[in-house]
């Protein structure tokens, strides 16, 4: 059993119930009109009978124990928020991926005794994507590794990274100068490691 918080439109829960990749789900989201898109879609795919669809704020959804809990769409400082709650996950493995503010999450993963297991960069429609997975647990990160990410993968780790210094530049904070630093430094290392599988 998984749970897709914030499902929205459901697409998620869709694409995992029908590939047979969950066998059932918790979908949910605050949002009584939204989780109507997610029950609509799962219904037209004969998928409904699979899903438990509550509404419920963030965490709030989860009242049974889960494998897997996904928090995907949303800013980082949100699902930072939802995770006050990180106690309702249990056991299970956290899926996030934030469009904004993903070293913020880092961090509050982090201070909430999470470790990360791996962060995949992705690229759909010219947009960059980190999707990372946590478990409860301890491990000792750097604030340089909570910012940069922890053992990025991905076919274009190398350009997210150029992209995340070029927005860094353009910022005038006084953590700026540090933080152009670490990613000059990652890229670097990223084009390294390229040059070294050739």
């Amino acid at each position: 059993m998984a749970a897709d918080i914030g499902a929205d439109h459901g697409r998620l829960a869709c694409y995992l119930l029908s590939n047979n990749i969950c066998d059932r789900m918790i979908v949910s989201d605050i949002s009584a009109d939204s989780l109507s898109k997610s029950r609509r879609l799962l219904k037209l795919h004969g998928l409904d009978c699979r899903a438990k669809m509550v509404v419920a704020d963030g965490l709030d959804a989860i009242n049974e124990p889960v494998d897997a809990v996904v928090i995907a769409g949303m800013g980082g400082r949100t699902i930072a928020a939802i995770l006050r709650n990180y106690h309702k996950i249990g056991d299970a493995r956290l899926i996030v991926s934030a469009h904004t503010e993903m070293h913020l999450l880092r961090q509050k993963l982090y201070e909430y005794g999470f470790c990360f297991e791996s962060e995949t960069v992705v690229r759909a429609n010219g947009r960059f994507y980190t999707v990372l997975l946590s478990r409860r647990g301890r491990a000792e990160y750097s604030l340089r590794q909570l910012y940069t990410g922890i053992a990025l993968r991905g076919e274009c780790v190398t350009e997210y990274l150029q992209w995340r210094y070029d927005v860094e530049a353009a910022r005038r904070d006084d953590m700026s100068q540090v933080h152009l630093k670490w990613l000059k430094e990652e890229i670097e290392r990223e084009n390294g490691n390229k040059s070294n599988n050739i």
